[in-house]
């Protein structure tokens, strides 16, 4: 799961590269049918980061909720809890 977040949160840095701070909200359908949705802040003039909180749900539809930091630059990381 977040080896795919990652790529894709990594894509959004093109889109959101003159934004100060925009909130979006984010759903993104995986190939196996499930779904990882959630409200996301992107703050890039300053600290260059991604954060927000993620829901991932699965097949069993049991949730798995996911605070996540994506600092983009150099280190390209994911911080999170599970």
């Amino acid at each position: 799961m977040f080896v795919n977040g990652e790529a894709i949160f990594e894509n959004t840095e093109e889109l959101f590269i003159n934004a100060e701070a925009m909130y979006v909200n984010v759903q993104v359908i995986l190939e196996n049918e499930n779904s990882i949705s959630g409200n996301v802040q992107v703050i890039l003039e300053n600290e260059n980061s991604i954060s927000g909180n993620v829901q991932v749900k699965l097949e069993n539809e049991n949730l798995i909720s996911v605070n996540v930091k994506v600092i983009l630059g150099n280190e390209n990381s994911i911080l999170g809890n599970v």
